[in-house]
This record gives C-alpha cells, sequence and structure tokens, in this order.
C-alpha cells in the first residue's frame, strides 16, 4: 500500500525580491509539482500577472501585461497552492520595487519653470517671480508622504510647493514657503525667509531645510508646506535667524556647531540627521534631529575631529592632505536609507559608498564611484560611463544623488547629464547603465533648452512613475517609458 504524502510543498522566489524590472517575469520554485488549479495569487502585482507552468508543474512563471508591472516600491505579490496530493502550501509573499524604465538620452515629459522646452531664462516672461517660473532650482526636489511635491527654486530664495506632480509644462505652485507671497524674492536672513534653499528632509512632522548662502540648516516644528504660515523654530550653523552671515563667510575656525556653505540634508528612518557642510568639507551627523538652535553635531565624516576643516584632511593635524577612503573634498550630495550612505565628494570627482551607516567619526567608506580606488581623485580629461563630478570642485558645490532603494542617480552638474545606476553599485568605479541628457557617455553637449538635453543639472528625485531633474531655470520630468 502506497504511503499517502502528507508532507506540504515548500516554495521561494527565484527572481529575487527586492526589484523588477518593468517587463521582468517573476518565477517561482517548488519543491514537488503542484496542482495549478488550485493557485489563488493576490497582491499589487497579481492585478497584471499571467500565470504559466513549466511541464513538471513545479515552476511558475509569472508574467506582466503589455503595460508591465505597476510603478512603485513595497509591491506585494502573495501566492497560495496545493500540491497533487492536495497539502498546502504554507502561504508565499514578497514585496518588489519596480525599477523606473529608463532610457539613454529620452526626453522628458514635461518641465515645471517653463512654458516648454525652448524657454532659457529665469522668471519667464517678465522677468518677476511668480506660481509658474524660476531661477536656478538647485538641489533635489521633495516630495511628501501626502504628495505635495518641493522644488527648491533658490535663486528666488524660496520654496514652490506643487498639488503633485505635473504632467504637463508650465504648472503653478499652490504655495510657497521662505517668501510671504508668490510674488517676492527678497534676500533676508530672518526666520521668515529662506535664503537660496537646497536641500530638503523631513522626520514626522519636522521639516528641514538647508540654506546655502545662509551657512545654516533650519527646522520647522512642523510641515509647512500647506501653505500655512508656520515658521522655522530651530538653526543650525549659526547662533540665531538673524544672524548676518555675510560677517561670517571664511571664519578662520570650525566646531561641531558652525556650517560654511550647507548643501545636501538627509534623514534617516530612526531620526538622524546629516548635513553636507561643503564649505568645510565634511558631512556631519546629529543622532537625533535637533529640537535646540546651536545642537552641536554627534559625528562628522571627512575629519578627524570636529576642530579641522581641511580639504583631504588626514588622521593627523598638521599633515599634508591626502585623499582617501576618509577624505572629502567639497561633498555636495548625500542620501541614506538608514543603512547606506552616499555623498558625492566633487572635489574628489567621486562619490563614496559606506555599506553600513557610520558609527564612529573619520569612518571609510567601503566603495567608490568615478574613481578606480580610494587613492585616486583625477578629473578625467573627458566624460565617460565611470566619471563623476567631472569639472567640479573649488567653488563649484553642485551635484546630487539619490536613489529609490535599487536604483542610483547623480546629478553629473558638470557634464550636463544624470547618471543612473539600475542596480545599487557593487564595485569601485562601476559604471552607470544610463545617461539623460547626452546621447553618449562620451558627449557633453550643454544646451538649456530641449527635451532630451540638460543644462548644468544639479539635483534628483525618484518618484513612482518618473525621475525630476532641476537644471537651467527648469525641472525636467522624465518620465518612465
Amino acid at each position: 500500500m502506497a504511503v499517502p504524502d502528507t508532507v506540504p510543498p515548500t516554495a521561494g522566489f527565484l527572481t529575487r525580491p527586492p526589484a523588477l524590472f518593468k517587463s521582468e517575469a517573476l518565477v517561482v520554485g517548488f519543491s514537488e509539482p503542484m496542482d495549478p488549479s488550485t493557485l489563488v495569487l493576490t497582491g499589487d502585482l497579481a492585478v497584471v500577472a499571467t500565470p504559466g507552468w513549466n511541464a513538471g508543474s513545479d515552476t511558475l512563471t509569472l508574467t506582466p501585461g503589455p503595460a508591465g508591472w505597476p510603478l512603485g516600491s513595497a509591491l506585494r505579490i502573495a501566492l497560495e497552492a496545493r500540491d497533487k496530493a492536495g497539502n498546502a502550501l504554507a502561504p508565499l509573499q514578497a514585496e518588489f520595487l519596480v525599477r523606473l524604465d529608463l532610457r539613454t538620452n529620452q526626453p522628458a515629459l514635461a518641465v515645471i519653470g517653463q512654458t516648454d522646452f525652448s524657454g532659457i531664462h529665469g522668471n519667464q516672461p517678465q522677468g518677476v517671480p511668480t506660481a509658474s517660473n524660476l531661477v536656478y532650482p538647485t538641489g533635489n526636489p521633495y516630495l511628501s508622504p501626502q504628495g505635495r511635491l518641493v522644488v527648491p527654486d533658490s535663486g528666488n530664495n524660496r520654496l514652490l510647493v506643487y498639488d503633485g506632480v505635473p504632467t504637463a509644462s508650465g504648472a503653478s505652485a499652490v504655495a510657497v514657503v521662505g517668501q510671504p507671497d508668490l510674488s517676492s524674492n527678497a534676500y533676508l536672513v530672518d526666520a521668515a525667509h529662506r535664503l537660496t534653499p537646497r536641500g530638503m528632509a523631513a522626520w514626522g512632522d519636522r521639516f528641514i531645510v538647508s540654506e546655502h548662502f545662509a551657512d545654516r540648516v533650519a527646522i520647522y516644528p512642523e510641515s509647512p508646506l500647506g501653505g500655512t504660515s508656520t515658521l522655522p523654530t530651530v538653526v543650525l550653523g549659526l547662533p540665531a535667524f538673524g544672524t548676518d552671515t555675510r560677517q561670517l563667510i571664511n571664519a578662520p575656525t570650525c566646531d561641531a556647531t558652525r556650517l560654511l556653505r550647507p548643501t545636501g540634508v538627509a534623514v534617516t528612518p530612526d531620526g538622524r540627521l546629516l548635513v553636507a557642510d561643503s564649505g568645510h568639507h565634511r558631512v556631519l551627523i546629529w543622532n537625533r534631529v535637533p529640537t535646540v538652535s546651536g545642537t552641536p553635531a554627534d559625528l562628522v565624516l571627512g575629519q578627524s575631529g570636529m576642530n579641522t576643516c581641511d580639504p583631504n584632511a588626514t588622521a593627523t593635524s598638521g599633515e599634508a592632505s591626502a585623499v582617501s577612503a576618509r577624505s572629502l573634498n567639497a561633498p555636495v550630495g548625500l542620501w541614506t536609507d538608514g543603512t547606506r550612505l552616499v555623498v558625492v565628494d566633487a572635489g574628489n570627482h567621486r562619490a563614496l559608498i559606506w555599506n553600513s551607516f557610520p558609527q564612529a567619526s573619520f569612518a571609510p567608506a567601503d566603495r567608490v564611484l568615478g574613481q578606480p580606488d580610494f587613492t585616486t581623485n583625477s578629473n578625467a580629461p573627458a566624460p565617460s560611463a565611470s566619471t563623476v563630478a567631472r569639472g567640479a570642485g573649488g567653488g563649484n558645490l553642485y551635484g546630487e544623488v539619490t536613489s529609490n532603494g535599487v536604483q542610483l542617480a547623480i546629478a553629473d552638474t558638470f557634464d550636463c547629464r544624470v547618471l543612473l545606476w539600475n542596480d545599487f553599485p557593487m564595485r569601485n568605479g562601476q559604471a552607470a547603465d544610463i545617461v539623460l541628457g547626452q546621447a553618449t557617455f562620451t558627449e557633453r553637449l550643454a544646451e538649456p533648452k530641449g527635451a532630451s538635453t540638460l543644462y548644468f543639472p544639479t539635483g534628483v528625485l525618484f518618484t513612482r512613475e518618473a525621475l525630476l531633474v532641476p537644471n537651467g531655470f527648469r525641472v525636467s520630468i522624465f518620465p518612465s517609458r
């Protein structure tokens, strides 16, 4: 007499989480033949999935429809099934991120700040700020959990707030932060104004903005993005909101409280604040988002201590500078998910990657992009798929970075392009997969108009369906294909 099969089957995803390409099949392997008629699929991806079994009924292939998988992150797929003997599979589920499907030199769908792709001037058409124009938007835009898009309109000393990501050129902002109305751009350093805003981040209800020429970071106790009159209550880098920064430029000393030309900011999921203190050649880290003005930073990257601010500093004060896995020279952009950290080290023409979040000051990076190793900082004579921040350095504090957790994008400002890696880089000097703004990786066309061109891009933002790139007097919106 045959022994009845009472052992439940097992299964696993052969297409490993967490990422899928838009048209990539998702494959599941089973420990034994299954009964296809018992298959039940649920979740975001199940809506468009077409199942197909192999001849042995132990491999399932889920193929997306003609439009591909839905875009976004945390997209769930779950399945239930039984084997030939009727034993139930323990429910199998996973979450995937579907990569944006971007192609080299593809055209943008629309622009913010201009009525079309031929506009090449700021504050068009009358030369004054309005709800629909920009002057040198600089840094990464920000998308709130509520779906509000914020653009750092740096040349107008304000943040423009849009009700979602526009799908047509010439969209108007619905609110402004840092100015009393949509027609003002005053150059002031008080709490009510934002002077050349660059970086933005949020943690809970708090909203954080770096102000490049104000040498400060402003922290709002609650989000101002709804057009409220909320003012920031905490300032970092300066003693108070009313301090005139022009008296502090090139201060002879630095410490754990000072900032000089801050650019990128980021907050980890557990509330650690990072600021790219570009003019001091370091990244400052606070273990918690400060609630008191002037709170000193807890950690520093790029320097051996809080009281040195030299480019490519060494472990011993007074030693000659030396580029290394620990050193920084005008760091500009940064991104973190709380584990990994990426810093665009503009003056060294590279980007540094920490595989795990630094727990001590002067911690060395684990990988480098733009250079073959940690001791090289050559400014390549021509662009390639492996060069980053070419031409940057000195006072050229531009070039942000962002990631959706899988893909990595860097605004390669002085080669007028954005570099995109479809998978998070794992090797030193790893070449990018895609370039936007140029026809090839070796070209460098600086063109302020056109749907496929970029004019000195300064920032990048992944949204669910597009990549946004501030450049020139506009923000270009590149949709997933």
